[in-house]
């Protein structure tokens, strides 16, 4: 399939079903699709992320992701009202990124393409760029701040996880590239070694790393991984409920195990981390929902996988949050770098 093939899938879904949802005011298309070209070969570890825009995005059920036709599909809601503020979606990374792109694949009230003009016109200017790198470098702030250290075990790891991964998106805002999710960190050393800042990367790595973190390790965290994978897949109960429950689903195991493993063949293994971390933390968030016995004997796989990222001891959280928070004055030195020598 092609790039242009999945953006005709994500259309067709949105004229023949996205129309009907109560309150439907548009949507348009988000996340690594919008690098790609037309021709391209659109990878099945990839899904295509859909942004509905809704008038009250509570009175629809979350959809996830789901498989239709030939593509997988991310469908995020949000509510039209968060579109009110130009200077809002300006300095809103997630917004201002998909909004430039403008891949709108609905605009029934006449207002997206409109919108979509206007960011473009201002989206590169030095001052929104370093808002969008500032916001999330107090994001990151404030959840360290807000760290809960009496949290499920998932959770905690969550909690640190992400804000951790986030030190990469101003490296990639200030490159105007797609803070992507699952390859945060592959695309932060791309975007390094092309503005002659590759030595900077290691530096990044070993905020989610630590500092005696060996490659060698991963293939058989992964392998653990992919047990619990499967497991989650087969339980239910309360994790319908659950936020990401359906990254943790048999029809996105060629994203969250079989995209790691071609990460794990590649010349940089260690950028896998990351999402081998957030897969293993919602799988093990499932299974305490659904089977809390299974739970407890997939845990200590989790544990040995956190281990050799330097994560052996509940106060490791507290601590590694010291040292990213710490190291932020030279991620924003680098990402001023970087706006400093892009092309315009």
């Amino acid at each position: 399939m092609t790039r242009a093939q999945a953006v005709e899938v994500a259309r067709s879904w949105v004229r023949e079903e996205a129309c009907a949802l109560p309150g439907f005011c548009g949507a348009y298309l988000s996340g690594s699709i919008l690098e790609a070209s037309d021709g391209d070969a659109w990878p099945e570890s990839s899904d295509v992320d859909v942004v509905l825009v809704l008038r009250a995005p509570d009175a629809v059920a979350p959809l996830g992701k789901f498989r239709y036709g030939a593509a997988l599909l991310e469908v995020t809601t949000l509510e039209r009202a968060a579109f009110d503020s130009l200077e809002h979606v300006l300095r809103t990374h997630y917004l201002a990124f998909a909004l430039n792109a403008g891949v709108i694949l609905a605009d029934p009230e006449g207002w997206l393409l409109p919108l979509h003009r206007r960011i473009a016109s201002e989206y590169a200017r030095p001052e929104w760029v370093r808002a969008r790198c500032r916001g999330f470098l107090d994001g990151i702030r404030r959840s360290a701040g807000a760290f809960d250290a009496t949290a499920p075990y998932p959770a905690r790891v969550n909690s640190w996880l992400f804000p951790t991964g986030i030190s990469t998106f101003p490296i990639l805002a200030a490159a105007l590239c797609n803070c992507t999710v699952r390859r945060r960190y592959t695309r932060a050393r791309e975007v390094l070694q092309r503005h002659g800042l590759g030595d900077f990367y290691p530096a990044l790595l070993r905020q989610l790393t630590g500092d005696s973190f060996d490659p060698a390790c991963l293939p058989g965290h992964l392998d653990a991984l992919a047990e619990t994978f499967d497991l989650a897949c087969e339980t239910h109960g309360p994790s319908d409920a659950y936020r990401f429950r359906s990254d943790i689903r048999p029809q996105a195991r060629s994203i969250s195990i079989d995209g790691c493993r071609r990460m794990l063949s590649s010349p940089h293994p260690q950028d896998a981390v990351f999402w081998m971390g957030a897969t293993f933390a919602r799988c093990q968030t499932v299974l305490e929902l659904d089977e809390p016995a299974l739970a407890a004997r997939r845990m200590p796989a989790f544990r040995a996988f956190m281990a050799d990222i330097g994560i052996a001891g509940d106060g490791d959280f507290c601590c590694r949050f010291a040292k990213l928070t710490s190291f932020l004055p030279e991620v924003e030195r680098a990402a001023e770098q970087i706006m400093r020598t892009r092309p315009v």
